[in-house]
């Protein structure tokens, strides 16, 4: 560790710009990228009540609090950074938030799918996880 936390401020400062904008090889800021937002569900691969990775310290030791769940979903879908924009397509994890502030209701319908798929599917695992252990 550095005696006078030169090291540590230097490296705030480039965290600090990195949040602001993408940091060039000599240390200026760019400006910052456009937002990328869901326009099409293809297919859902997951869901989950929160991402872990934004849990730091004592949060990550103890329950998770209501205000650190944030509802998201797995989706390969088509993603822009607005209507003209032709897209990409792309798997990436998207708060529910944001799919039902940009989609239609009949645009969400393979959430549901999804949901539906997932407990049959899970049921139909540990039933037969329930029957191997019976046989052994």
């Amino acid at each position: 560790m550095c005696c006078k936390y030169k090291c540590q401020r230097a490296a705030a400062l480039l965290v600090a710009q990195r949040k602001a904008g993408a940091a060039t090889a000599d240390g200026e800021c760019k400006e910052k990228a456009l937002p990328t937002f869901c326009h099409k569900v293809i297919k859902v691969h997951g869901q989950r009540d929160f991402d872990p990775a934004r849990l730091v310290g004592s949060k990550r030791r103890n329950s998770v609090a209501a205000a650190d769940i944030v509802e998201a979903y797995l989706i390969y879908g088509e993603f822009r950074a607005h209507e003209r924009d032709s897209g990409f397509k792309d798997i990436r994890w998207v708060d529910l938030t944001d799919l039902v502030s940009n989609l239609t209701q009949r645009e969400l319908k393979p959430l549901i799918d999804y949901e539906k798929k997932l407990e049959e599917r899970m049921a139909a695992k540990k039933q037969k996880l329930l029957e191997a252990e019976e046989d052994e």
